[in-house]
């Protein structure tokens, strides 16, 4: 393309821009950094289970000056309206009508953490006409939640302990006060049915026909997906490239912004 992706030192980012656009009847809203006129990429950050478009508060900036980015609420999180899905296909297909809501009609890169990885590997097995490229961060074709975690959820218990158990030990504390605050945004029933949406799928049958250029990134620490996980994932999507990112756990795009803005940006520039 001639400009590199990976963002020079001192570069200038862009600021974004709040939004709301209606799906299916409900107000869903998004962030957006950069221009879709100018830029070759559209980005499609699509956040994990009990969060939202915040997630990627590190993400959006950095890449303006060479992407439009796109970051949407889910239904049911953050300032969307809605009661979230219970199912990866139910949020897959809606995320499809998000984009034809935006006039997105040319193929763009989808980027998910965690359950919002799952999200993007269905839409690329299902539809794979919506994807350029995919960047699966921390996620997996199948995640398990353990019984009590959900018992627990149903119940309403936050489970504070749990979120802060999955980063790297030396994560500042105000990192994780950060992300603790962001899940307690969510409502108790989303965040329930989010996990058990996690819990029910599994593609592991199916990635293997993924044929996009794929980027699987975590963090070496990670104890919901660790790096063997992130292997197996790697080596059942052909030509799929691998980054594992030291000191960081799942929220690695959050604990070691630098590392996977450089990651995601050569990924990027590979294209």
């Amino acid at each position: 393309m001639g400009r590199t992706l990976v963002q020079r030192r001192g570069a200038a980012p862009r600021g974004g821009a709040a939004a709301t656009t209606p799906v299916d009847g409900l107000g869903v809203a998004y962030q957006t950094s950069g221009n879709a006129e100018l830029h070759h990429h559209t980005l499609v950050f699509i956040h994990s289970g009990g969060a939202d478009a915040c997630l990627w508060r590190r993400q959006l900036p950095y890449f303006s000056h060479a992407c439009y980015c796109i970051a949407p609420d889910l239904t049911g999180h953050g300032r969307s309206e809605g009661n979230g899905a219970d199912s990866v296909p139910a949020y897959a297909a809606f995320l499809s009508r998000f984009l034809d809501a935006l006039a997105i009609r040319r193929p763009v890169v989808l980027v998910g953490h965690g359950l919002g990885g799952m999200i993007a590997l269905h839409l690329a097995l299902t539809d794979p006409a919506r994807a350029q490229a995919l960047v699966l961060v921390a996620t997996g074709s199948r995640l398990r939640v353990r019984s009590e975690v959900l018992t627990a959820l149903g119940r309403g218990e936050p489970l504070d302990d749990l979120v802060r158990g999955l980063f790297a030990p030396a994560t500042p504390s105000e990192v994780l006060r950060e992300q603790v605050r962001l899940w307690h945004m969510a409502r108790p029933e989303v965040r329930h049915s989010d996990l058990l949406a996690c819990n029910r799928y599994d593609c592991t049958g199916q990635v293997e026909a993924v044929r996009l250029p794929t980027l699987v990134v975590g963090g070496e620490t990670d104890p919901m997906t660790p790096p063997r996980g992130m292997r197996s994932l790697h080596q059942r999507i052909a030509g799929s490239q691998l980054a594992l990112i030291p000191e960081a756990g799942h929220f690695v795009m959050v604990e070691q912004p630098e590392a996977f803005n450089g990651k995601l940006g050569a990924f990027l520039d590979s294209l």
